[in-house]
């Protein structure tokens, strides 16, 4: 598994930190997202595959996490929708003349690309 990149949000009055696998704080609208990867952290109060904090109206739709992760956060996406060209299209919703979805293989590391 690869790790992916951890948007954080640095609460230095308290000296704790809120980590997230897409975005660290939701304002508005998190939606069509799939988080693969790990979240680590130091003194961390909250650890989410989607989100590390939400604004009070902000909302996550339709956002997943890969299947082995075991963060709050995000529905879970099997190794079967992992594989599927038909998840990222019609599920996520995601455009395959800009992405590249098929050929996937998860376990191999074979994961949708930007064309």
């Amino acid at each position: 598994m690869s790790s992916a990149t951890v948007i954080s949000n640095n609460d230095t009055t308290q000296g704790t930190c809120i980590t997230a696998g897409i975005v660290g704080i939701n304002n508005k609208t998190v939606e069509n997202c799939l988080f693969i990867g790990s979240i680590s952290g130091t003194n961390t109060t909250a650890q989410n595959a989607i989100c590390g904090s939400s604004a009070k109206d902000a909302t996550q739709e339709n956002c997943y996490k890969a299947y082995g992760i075991v963060t709050a956060g995000g529905s879970t996406a099997t190794l079967d929708y992992l594989n599927s060209d038909f998840f990222y299209t019609n599920t996520l919703g995601w455009d395959s003349t800009v992405w590249n979805v098929y050929g996937l293989d998860y376990e191999r590391g074979l994961y949708p690309k930007l064309k």
